[in-house]
């Protein structure tokens, strides 16, 4: 009976901490030649990793295994791609918009436990994402 207690209480704790993840994708056909396509991506805040605790803007060390949590990761892509039929082929140029809400999305790269054991608070390793990033394609089939 204990043991399927702490089976159960474990299986509970993974739920908790396991990341969740939503992608939505769409294309609109504007006119024969032009087309319209979005992607968004959405995941809950990653756990971030270690016996932490939230104290304003520090970290320090907590009781509890995994209780502090990265913001949601959302991202929006908008692209836009105009065809033009030749006798001798095909012309596409296309117009993409990465991370069209410039949201943050920050992700941890590096937590070292040295650092922790001689200072008692854990350094940051996070890094942002990209910003807006707009680009532009071009493509020719003979």
């Amino acid at each position: 009976m204990r043991t399927s207690r702490r089976r159960t209480a474990c299986l509970d704790q993974r739920l908790l901490i396991e990341p969740s993840t939503l992608n939505a994708a769409g294309s609109f056909r504007l006119s024969g030649t032009l087309a319209l396509s979005a992607q968004w991506r959405h995941g809950s805040g990653m756990p971030r990793h270690g016996f932490l605790t939230q104290d304003g803007a520090t970290l320090t060390l907590g009781s509890e295994r995994n209780q502090v949590r990265l913001p949601p990761y959302d991202r929006l892509d908008l692209r836009l791609r105009k065809v033009f039929l030749f006798r001798w082929g095909v012309f596409t140029l296309s117009g993409e918009v990465l991370n069209v809400l410039n949201r943050k999305n920050e992700y941890n790269v590096e937590s070292t436990l040295l650092s922790l054991a001689r200072t008692g608070q854990f350094k940051s390793g996070l890094r942002t994402g990209f910003p807006v990033a707009p680009s532009i394609g071009l493509s020719v089939q003979f």
